[in-house]
């Protein structure tokens, strides 16, 4: 890590050995999460926002029922369909790589 850098982010050095533990396809995998609960939780605030122009529709009490048993069952639906793909797609994450302690890495570079 250049010095530049670890001037002005001081982090970089504090979390560096940190970061190095843990590989590609578990950040990865994080980060395809994430991308899939930001579509899911739009699709559902793009039903939640649906609902309301449902009910200012409705005319009869018969009509606002059927709209919130609508709205409900396409949740749970939703909801069961997302939870059931994402334990689909889970897998345990790899444990992170054994980092060596100081008195270690002393020895280490002593011997070499």
């Amino acid at each position: 890590m250049s010095p530049l850098k670890t001037f002005f982010n001081p982090w970089l050095t504090l979390m560096g050995s940190f970061t190095e533990s843990f590989s590609a396809p578990p950040l990865e995998r994080a980060s395809d999460a994430f991308a899939s609960w930001t579509q899911f939780t739009i699709l559902r605030c793009k039903e939640d926002l649906e609902l309301g122009r449902r009910l200012a529709l409705c005319r009869t009490p018969v009509e606002v029922q059927r709209a919130y048993i609508d709205f409900w069952k396409t949740g749970f639906e939703q909801y069961g369909e997302y939870y059931a793909h994402l334990m689909q797609d889970a897998q345990p994450l790899p444990r992170p790589k054994e980092q060596p302690n100081v008195h270690e890495r002393q020895r280490h570079r002593a011997a070499a």
